[in-house]
């Protein structure tokens, strides 16, 4: 992060809400331009558009999808909660990987679909192997091969493997379709945004937003954070005033929430847009923000 965060709770908000959009934004460079002269960067942006031409070739379509897809819905998992929260109490113990589909996802954990994936990421982002031995009090062990043709996430073993290599049979193997993995990441990144735009996502990374911007995300201003977030604010005046009534509300009250002193200096840089009666309707709703004639 190479600029200072600013102590208006309002700008703070719309900081955060611009960092997250840009989270869970993919692009085929991990490069995006946001408005209000806004720019961001995500390496999972980036990774997962990498993740999903590589899912295209018929020499890539299996293991680096996989390692794509797990490793983006395993950052996602640390980044986000819903909220209010539904993960059971006395396991915040367990993997992002496991929170994010039982948060996000609809794959509850302690099933047999988030265990099969947890030891499906482990295997591979920490060996780059199929073989996941468990070391948990109780272990589970896992012989995974992908096929991309069966209709589920995973086929699970017919019999549960004792994790003795030289005991495997053909009913030890947990069969994985790698393109549905990769369609769960996607699918997440689809959620989150939905339950950021309901308010229904709470950012949890232990330095909050200020690490979001320095691990994950980076965000440049073409001028600087404050001009960014003053046409920001000078956009929803606008709608404010110009928007029918039915749709004007939510700008109105994004305008009524910010500082006074910020909204007239948001308001001097509209009026050098504006002319004619756009212009009057500016002057008359903010006379004390307008320069005198």
């Amino acid at each position: 992060m190479t600029f200072a965060l600013s102590t208006d709770p309002h700008e703070l908000e719309w900081l955060e809400t611009t960092a997250i959009c840009a989270h869970c934004d993919i692009s085929a460079n991990g490069e995006f331009t946001q408005g209000f002269g806004v720019r961001h960067k995500s390496t999972v942006s980036l990774l997962l558009a990498e993740t999903k031409h590589a899912s295209l070739s018929e020499n890539s379509g299996k293991l680096l999808p996989l390692l794509g897809a797990l490793s983006a819905m395993d950052q996602f998992g640390t980044c986000y909660d819903p909220f209010p929260p539904i993960f059971p109490p006395g396991m915040e113990s367990k993997s992002s990987i496991i929170k994010s589909a039982h948060n996000f996802l609809n794959i509850s954990v302690n099933t047999p679909d988030s265990d099969a994936l947890y030891a499906l990421r482990n295997s591979l982002m920490h060996q780059s192997s199929l073989i996941s031995v468990g070391t948990q009090r109780t272990p589970k062990h896992y012989w995974f091969e992908i096929n991309n043709t069966i209709e589920t996430l995973f086929k699970h073993a017919e019999t549960a493997w004792d994790g003795e290599f030289n005991t495997r049979n053909s009913k030890n193997r947990t069969m994985v379709n790698a393109s549905k993995v990769l369609n769960l990441a996607f699918t997440l990144t689809t959620t989150l945004k939905e339950k950021h735009e309901k308010r229904e996502l709470k950012l949890v990374l232990p330095g909050g937003l200020k690490e979001l911007l320095t691990t994950y995300v980076e965000l440049t201003f073409d001028i600087s954070f404050r001009a960014s977030y003053l046409a920001y604010l000078g956009e929803h005046i606008y709608r404010a005033l110009n928007t029918p009534a039915a749709g004007s509300q939510p700008a109105k009250t994004i305008v009524a929430n910010a500082l006074p002193k910020v909204v007239n200096e948001a308001a001097i840089l509209l009026a050098k847009k504006l002319s004619g009666a756009e212009l009057a309707k500016l002057q008359q709703a903010y006379p004390t923000a307008m320069p005198k004639p």
